[in-house]
């Protein structure tokens, strides 16, 4: 047994916590997982389980599958479970567990959307599907109505074709093409859809491209367009009408357009926006209908870009100016200028409060093993000005 072995397992009896970054050759991880078992009625006081490694074929995805269930046997008290790895067959009897993330690709998804569905207990739900194939694009039902003590879901591109939640559950959305975000299970869970996230190099120059369900009046807590490119086509020869920001492109309470390279965008009145990014790596326009409005209505702004077109964020500037209002403008990169703006109160970093990390309390980020520490569990409720981009 290697020094850092029997460290382990020495400790084993009184660890809470458990963070399992396992070898990814198959020697490596199954001596690993061999003596994590020799601990006699060990790790009997565990309440926090995370477990990341890659298995190559199904003798270890086997094996690892059993250790996980040996592991969870050990102690009745986990009410934490992540597990991150590819073609989990079924999850162990998780009779308490509270917070649970999961990968789901390689085929797992719709066997593990049924077992989630029984976890009585559960209040925050992460399920990652990044790794997902259109190969395994089967029938995904994920039915967690009866889950009455669910708070929190994120699903960070593992999208189900039916979606049922308890009243009251907070649902965020993580998609990384065009087309998952037109899928239509997004409209069907009504209130419960909470933050939204488009996160892809395509392009949107027309309304048309905008997923229909993003024009409709739902108010979200934060919508996120993470795009190549905004509002203006790159054919000149091609003239195209401005596109008119309506539906939840207005009413979220924040909304943020992220461009790599172009962003062009007429600001409406009627918004109803309290934290603001338009953010271009290239070149930038925002037109303002009324300055007034704007400045007046959003709490918490930015502007970046390299290159910046018309003259409305200087106005905008000129009026926070004579009003009294103060605002920040730099250059934190070579080629990019940036304006921040953060209402009434002033923030010595300003950028901290508007990039704040994530409180949806279900991810990576809100909800990691080392918050059970002592049996403090992470909150979940929160308002919508805790929350990030």
């Amino acid at each position: 047994m290697g020094a850092g072995a029997a460290w382990m397992l020495k400790r084993a009896k009184l660890a809470k916590l458990l963070l399992l970054d396992l070898p990814r050759n198959r020697p490596g991880l199954q001596a690993t997982l061999e003596s994590l078992m020799q601990v006699s009625s060990g790790f009997s006081r565990l309440t926090a389980l995370s477990l990341r490694t890659r298995p190559h074929g199904s003798e270890d995805l086997a094996f690892l599958t059993m250790a996980l269930a040996w592991l969870v046997g050990q102690s009745k008290g986990i009410v934490f479970l992540s597990l991150d790895l590819v073609g989990l067959p079924f999850l162990p009897s998780l009779s308490h567990i509270r917070h649970l993330q999961l990968g789901v690709a390689g085929g797992s998804f719709p066997r593990l959307a049924a077992t989630v569905a029984s976890l009585a207990t559960l209040q925050t739900l992460y399920l990652d599907g990044k790794l997902l194939e259109e190969s395994e694009s089967g029938v995904v039902l994920l039915d967690l109505h009866a889950l009455t003590q669910l708070e929190s879901v994120m699903l960070d591109g593992a999208i189900p074709n039916l979606l049922f939640l308890p009243e009251g559950t907070a649902l965020h959305v993580i998609v990384y093409s065009l087309q998952d975000a037109r899928n239509k299970v997004w409209p069907a869970v009504g209130d419960a859809l909470t933050s939204f996230r488009l996160e892809t190099d395509a392009c949107i120059y027309t309304e048309e491209q905008i997923p229909q369900w993003m024009l409709e009046p739902i108010r979200l807590e934060k919508l996120v367009l993470a795009l190549q490119s905004f509002g203006r086509t790159q054919d000149e020869d091609l003239r195209h009408r401005e596109i008119q920001l309506k539906g939840a492109l207005l009413y979220a309470k924040r909304f943020c357009l992220d461009c790599t390279e172009g962003l062009h965008v007429q600001v409406p009145k009627g918004h109803e926006w309290k934290v603001v990014n338009l953010h271009s790596g290239d070149k930038l326009y925002v037109g303002f209908d009324s300055i007034t409005e704007f400045a007046s209505s959003c709490r918490e702004f930015t502007f970046r870009y390299a290159h910046l077109e018309g003259i409305d964020i200087l106005s905008l500037a000129s009026h926070l100016t004579k009003c009294g209002m103060r605002y920040l403008l730099e250059q934190p990169f070579e080629m990019d200028v940036e304006c921040h703006f953060s209402g009434p109160t002033w923030a010595e970093d300003l950028r901290d409060t508007l990039h704040s990390a994530c409180r949806c309390g279900a991810c990576k980020i809100c909800c990691r093993i080392d918050n059970f520490q002592g049996h403090r569990i992470p909150p979940t409720k929160h308002s919508w000005a805790d929350e990030c981009w």
